[in-house]
């Protein structure tokens, strides 16, 4: 592994339902992370069809239609670095709040999410060991993943070198130090240096206010 390794972080704002309008979305943040340098471009959760898609994610058409994407996303990004973006995905009969690492022309590595959200339209995946990029170890935690020790006490275990941390929370009142005081909790339990990266804009009620660090 070199000792330099360079992270470009989409903090964006995709449009619920819009594939083809967050996939563009996404190949330009790529292009510009390649252009820097990047080892790794990293998106939000669920950044390809948008937080708030509820209504959409169990129709299994939609459902095609997120992998074909996925497919092109990869094929178009193969030459250059990594890119991590959240995405539902299907395996057998369960939905995931899944984040997918895409090199190489192909969807290589994937992460589930271990705990949704009370009444959330996902089923909970195990949690998932750290994936490689460029030689280092990432954990990334989903969502509210990111709120409790298991999932990243589970991945430093298993040789996380850094926790990235994708979310798509809305802003509410005392949000900002309700985060930290989580992931300063993630950090000292790991001892690993942690990016949070949250998803912006509006969509329904909600408004995602961004404020990664």
């Amino acid at each position: 592994m070199s000792d330099r390794f360079r992270l470009t972080l989409g903090q964006l704002n995709p449009t619920v339902g819009d594939l083809p309008g967050n996939a563009a979305l996404a190949r330009k943040t790529w292009e510009a992370g390649r252009d820097a340098g990047a080892q790794l471009v990293a998106l939000p959760e669920l950044f390809l069809t948008g937080h708030d898609a509820k209504a959409l994610l169990r129709n299994p058409a939609f459902q095609r239609d997120v992998t074909a994407h996925l497919e092109a996303l990869a094929a178009d990004c193969a030459d250059g670095p990594a890119l991590a973006l959240g995405a539902p995905w299907v395996e057998g009969t369960k939905l995931h709040n899944a984040y997918l690492i895409l090199q190489g022309g192909k969807i290589t590595q994937r992460v589930l999410q271990h705990s949704p959200v009370p009444h959330s339209v996902f089923d909970a995946g195990p949690i998932s060991g750290p994936y490689a990029v460029e030689g280092l170890r990432i954990g990334s935690p989903i969502g509210a993943d990111g709120w409790e020790s298991d999932v990243a006490e589970t991945q430093a275990e298993t040789g996380a070198d850094i926790l990235l941390i994708p979310n798509a929370e809305p802003h509410l009142r005392g949000a900002m130090d309700r985060r930290l005081n989580h992931m300063v909790a993630r950090v000292i339990e790991t001892e690993l240096p942690l990016v949070y990266l949250n998803m912006a804009g509006g969509q329904d009620e909600a408004v995602y206010d961004g404020a990664s660090f």
